[in-house]
């Protein structure tokens, strides 16, 4: 009796399990659900650009999800996005895949998408202009269309010429722009205040300076733009926009403080601060005073900073390192420097982004003339700068080179030797002014001035500096016998 009870229980059981089995079987999938996102559901665009050519966009945007599983359609992301960057936040949402699709709506990406599928064919008779409509079979698509209508093979031309084609709906995952999918997973339905958070390449900015020399050449106004390129397949509307000196390591195998004020007694200018400029992790970031809109194919220049009076000191410097005994005609011209001082105290005390400086004189009429540029590197507060935008041909330099004796010997295999040389340096001025010179000589090798007509005035990397003054209308010349080479204790040891 307890054994037929067992057994009547355990067949229960088995069909109540079997029953539910069946059910679970029979219940359909989860469907998805499509959402679309476009620009009208962006609420803020914030742009942070870096040296390099890439940038981070974050974009904030209000989505109405649904409940469960669905497919976010977020368009209006940068064509040159680098999908594996992206970062989408929205609180009570699991995210569990995405998709960058970049096959973009074209007529020809169309007809790609419709080979072996049936269309409908217009044509028209070039002579009546009467015209026809019939369905017809794509079998290529490559430049021209090949199509199987019902008792003829046809070909058109690019733009389907001489008739047009019709389709009864898009392919999937061709789109109209760069979209970015997302499959999510939500627990309930809600409208939410989203960011999505990417990189993207093709966006790139330098620094541009405008330096306007005074009548005295004695001090600068310095403007300083940021300009924007953006070829990104994007435009940013009314984007916060930051910019970022310093340079990021970038792995290009996985892709498809505030601002320093100097204060002199002496000096009187005018700065007017526009971008803001904070340090963070050995970078510097400025962030522009006003959101802006930069066109996809378009430069655009911001305001970075604007700096009247600002002190500088105009030269003409000679750099030299040769041996050659020039001929007597030979005269090489004066290089155009002008010099910044940035240090904190009395200097222009800014950190300086990579860029150019333009430099721009006033003629003897008073007008405002381009005279030279010089590119620099990202320049830190400290650090002077030089602005070398030309040459002065009316001063010049030449140089008589003498070896007076060679000494050389072999060690550990190479060739070491001692040379002994006379420099005569001849300068001129063929102005109406008196000028001093810099005359800076570099040397190869280890050196030893034996003698010299004029002290040096500074000691340079490899070389010396000479300050020289010249008359108007007036010629200096100073001489320096000098040793190079092996001169050092352990190179002499191996002799």
């Amino acid at each position: 009796m307890t054994q037929n009870r067992l057994v009547a229980s355990i067949l229960k059981s088995t069909s109540v399990l079997a029953v539910l089995t069946m059910a679970s079987a029979n219940a359909s999938p989860q469907s998805e659900q499509t959402i679309l996102s476009t620009n009208a559901d962006r609420k803020d665009l914030e742009l942070v650009v870096y040296q390099g050519g890439i940038a981070q966009i974050k974009d904030v945007r209000t989505i109405k999800f649904a409940k469960g599983l669905q497919r976010v359609h977020i368009e209006d992301v940068a064509s040159s996005i680098i999908p594996q960057t992206s970062l989408f936040q929205a609180a009570s949402i699991n995210q569990l895949e995405q998709n960058y699709d970049f096959d973009l709506l074209t007529a020809q990406k169309l007809l790609e998408k419709a080979v072996g599928s049936t269309v409908w064919v217009t044509l028209q008779n070039p002579v009546t202009g009467e015209e026809t409509r019939e369905q017809a079979e794509v079998l290529s698509a490559n430049g021209n269309a090949i199509l199987k209508m019902a008792d003829r093979i046809e070909v058109l031309g690019p733009n389907f010429m001489p008739g047009r084609i019709s389709f009864d709906r898009l392919p999937e995952n061709l789109r109209a722009k760069p979209t970015l999918s997302l499959l999510l997973d939500n627990e309930n339905a809600s409208q939410q205040e989203t960011s999505l958070t990417y990189l993207a390449g093709d966006i790139r900015w330098r620094a541009d300076y405008v330096a306007t020399l005074n009548k005295q050449e004695t001090e600068i106004d310095l403007k300083a733009w940021v300009t924007l390129n953006n070829q990104s397949g994007m435009s940013f509307e009314n984007a916060t926009i930051h910019v970022v000196a310093g340079r990021v390591n970038l792995d290009y195998s996985t892709r498809p403080s505030q601002v320093q004020a100097s204060a002199n007694a002496d000096v009187m200018r005018r700065e007017r601060r526009i971008s803001r400029e904070d340090a963070f992790s050995d970078f510097i970031q400025y962030t522009l005073p006003q959101k802006s809109t930069v066109s996809h194919n378009q430069q655009k220049q911001l305001s970075l900073f604007d700096v009247e009076n600002v002190p500088v000191e105009k030269r003409y410097v000679f750099d030299s390192s040769g041996y050659d005994d020039h001929p007597d005609e030979y005269f090489v011209p004066a290089n155009l420097i002008v010099f910044l001082n940035n240090q904190n105290d009395g200097g222009l005390a800014k950190s300086l982004p990579a860029g150019v400086f333009r430099v721009y004189a006033q003629s003897n009429q008073g007008e405002v003339q381009f005279v030279g540029e010089h590119g620099i590197s990202n320049t830190p507060v400290g650090r002077n700068i030089q602005i070398n935008y030309g040459q002065a041909f009316h001063i010049t330099s030449h140089l008589d080179a003498k070896l007076l004796s060679k000494d050389c010997w072999m060690a550990e295999g190479r060739q070491q030797c001692i040379d002994e040389y006379q420099l005569d340096i001849s300068l001129k001025n063929a102005t109406d002014k008196k000028v001093d010179v810099h005359y800076n000589h570099r040397f190869y090798d280890d050196y030893e001035i034996l003698s010299t007509s004029l002290e040096p005035s500074d000691v340079i990397e490899r070389g010396l500096r000479w300050l020289v003054p010249i008359e108007a209308n007036g010629e200096n010349t100073f001489s320096i016998k000098v040793k190079v080479g092996a001169l050092s204790q352990e190179r002499q040891q191996l002799k």
